[in-house]
């Protein structure tokens, strides 16, 4: 479109050309006498003069339009290129804060329970069902972590174990799963049983101490700790709290419903138990 524009511009200048040429011719045979021949000429020359005027300002307006057009599309590319920019270093900015926020809390709990070092992980699913209670993290092998791992939250709560893992995953089963067993202690009596979880009181989010003597002196908000009997989990990690007490039928022992200390429902990160500072 722009090359048949620009030949018909050519076109009519070139005729105006021409017909000046005729007029000049005209004006030196005829003196100041203005012919019917001249008066033709100029007939056609004023017109096309005009045209050709219009046409070219048409051609000048196109020029600066499209020159407008490719100013704008370079300046949407910059600011293309600017937003991406800024993404990226919020992005960066939030990773470092979260990252900050993670080490604050590691720092937190190595103050708190001197005796062991830990490698810190985020959740990133959860896969609990009726059947089951556990989820997985962003941290695996590559990490140092192992099958079996003790897993806590960031006040040192117990929260489950590591039962499988791949190389940047891992899946931590938590106290609440019917399979868990654990070796406990009620603080205030000093009675021992294996608490766990329980298919009855899984989907509340509750799990069950088992095995406790008839006699023990058991009351609602006792604290349930681990023993370390096992080498599964440490001792002294608060597994929950006593919320309802449950007779056996063949009166030979007690159980209890037990709270979690830890608040399973919440956990956006997690703590793993990688070795005891003691021994390093």
């Amino acid at each position: 479109m722009k090359r048949r524009a620009k030949k018909k511009n050519i076109w009519l200048v070139a005729l105006a050309v021409a017909a000046a040429l005729v007029m000049a011719l005209m004006s030196h045979l005829s003196g100041n006498e203005a012919s019917i021949l001249e008066k033709a000429v100029k007939g056609f020359y004023y017109p096309a003069e005009r045209a050709a005027a219009r046409a070219a300002e048409a051609i000048g307006d196109l020029r600066d339009y499209i020159s407008m057009v490719d100013e704008l599309k370079e300046e949407n590319t910059e600011l293309k290129m600017e937003i991406a920019k800024l993404k990226l270093e919020l992005r960066q900015a939030e990773a470092a804060v979260k990252e900050n926020e993670s080490l604050k809390t590691l720092l937190k709990l190595t103050q708190t329970m001197t005796q062991f070092n830990y490698a810190a992980a985020d959740v990133i699913s959860g896969s609990s069902s009726s059947f089951s209670s556990d989820f997985t993290i962003g941290s695996g092998s590559s990490a140092g972590l192992e099958v079996g791992m003790c897993v806590v939250s960031w006040d040192g709560h117990l929260i489950g174990s590591i039962t499988s893992l791949g190389s940047e995953w891992a899946t931590v089963t938590t106290i609440l799963d019917p399979t868990s067993r654990i070796s406990a202690v009620i603080d205030e009596t000093n009675d021992v049983g294996i608490a766990g979880g329980d298919y009855a009181y899984m989907s509340s989010g509750k799990l069950i101490i088992r095995y406790l003597q008839s006699d023990a002196a058991l009351r609602s908000g006792n604290t349930v700790t681990t023993t370390g009997t096992g080498g599964k989990y440490p001792p002294g990690l608060i597994v929950g709290y006593i919320e309802k007490i449950i007779p056996d039928p063949s009166g030979l022992s007690y159980s209890a419903v037990l709270r979690p200390a830890a608040d399973l429902d919440d956990l956006t990160q997690v703590f793993i138990i990688v070795s005891n500072a003691d021994k390093q």
